[in-house]
């Protein structure tokens, strides 16, 4: 039976909650994407993402090392499928609009 690698991940949110004095909120929100400190930091655990793969390959413990292998889609992240799916769609579209015409 042939042996496959996986590499699989998801999105853990990590987040920090620190006070500016700043004139406006969108002041403020402009100093917090610029502060690079995240020393504070804090996992959210309980909002982490779908379980996704990354990478395949065929063998034992063959990541990076071999030919990356193609997966079917449904094992891609979610926004990923969401995309793919959007573009096929728009591409149908187009199709349909112009026969159509």
């Amino acid at each position: 039976m042939p042996l496959f690698t996986t590499e699989t991940t998801y999105r853990l949110p990590i987040y920090r909650q620190r006070t500016y004095e700043a004139e406006t909120l969108d002041r403020a929100c402009d100093l917090a994407i610029a502060d690079e400190g995240w020393d504070d930091k804090k996992s959210d655990v309980e909002a982490s993402g779908d379980t996704y793969v990354t990478g395949a390959w065929e063998g034992r413990d063959a990541a990076y090392i071999g030919r990356l292998l193609t997966f079917p889609s449904r094992f891609d992240e979610q926004v990923q499928r969401k995309t793919h799916h959007f573009e096929v769609l728009l591409g149908l579209l187009k199709i349909l609009t112009h026969a159509a015409e």
